[in-house]
């Protein structure tokens, strides 16, 4: 699932947050990779697809605390994943 508070987009998983911004067109340039709550920024061109995305059912809205502890669980999967199967193996399954 991904979550939105209109600004920001996060998702259950990196690797899904990803695949949905290369689909419908969000720069990876877009993509802010900070330590604590990793998230898209939504570009002002991109607002109508996002609200529609709101509508239909594919994006949640949600409120800005709810997109930092989605971030953080995002996250920490991604550092579980990590150290199960090893940095170099997780980046190169989820580009």
């Amino acid at each position: 699932m991904l979550y939105t508070d209109g600004i920001h987009l996060v998702a259950d998983t990196i690797a899904e947050l990803h695949a949905y911004c290369e689909k419908f067109h969000i720069k990876r340039c877009w993509f802010e990779k900070a330590k604590t709550h990793p998230h898209y920024d939504i570009p002002q061109k991109q607002l109508a697809t996002i609200e529609y995305h709101i509508v239909v059912g594919l994006v949640r809205r949600v409120k800005i605390r709810k997109i930092l502890l989605k971030s953080k669980e995002m996250l920490a999967r991604q550092k579980a994943a990590e150290k199960l199967i090893g940095k170099r193996t997780f980046e190169r399954l989820t580009k």
